[in-house]
């Protein structure tokens, strides 16, 4: 499914309209630069980008940012559970993702995190494409924020610092 999502219109003060220029910032530099896997903007500068596959690099340029990630705008290329609970566990102010599962958007929905993204799929696949993500696997059941940070400082693929 190919579509643009725009975010629901949030009257008019001036973090709103940061926040989206910082949104489209990461939006802008994850499309131009194919080497990008994740971008965090704030305050019309780049924080942070990393580079790699999978969600460590994206555990360990939040971690770098530390308490400057909230509030900030992720652009993020894949973004299913696991991205979309650290976002929200860093208090991350909206996500733009060339590619989201629907459980991911559902969750950002509910924790009220806007979201901008290409792609919808139903889910996140593993590398190999025939299987489920074992993130996504291992966090479909995970009701909360904290059962989520369970899920994965006890994955075997993920270092939570």
């Amino acid at each position: 499914m190919r579509r643009v999502v725009r975010m629901a219109p949030m009257v008019g003060n001036n973090d709103t309209s940061a926040l989206l220029a910082d949104l489209d910032m990461a939006r802008r530099t994850l499309m131009t630069t194919e080497t990008v896997s994740a971008v965090l903007v704030k305050d019309a500068r780049i924080l942070s980008m990393t580079m790699g596959q999978g969600v460590q690099p994206l555990i360990d340029l939040l971690h770098r940012a530390g308490e400057t990630a909230r509030g900030a705008a992720l652009g993020d290329k894949i973004v299913g559970l696991a991205p979309a609970w650290l976002a929200i566990a860093h208090g991350i102010g909206a996500v733009f993702a060339r590619t989201v599962s629907r459980p991911a958007r559902e969750l950002l929905e509910k924790h009220h995190v806007p979201l901008q993204f290409l792609d919808e799929v139903p889910w996140i696949l593993s590398a190999g494409r025939k299987t489920l993500c074992p993130l996504e696997e291992a966090l479909r059941s995970a009701g909360s924020l904290e059962e989520a940070v369970t899920v994965l400082r006890n994955h075997p693929l993920v270092s939570l610092p």
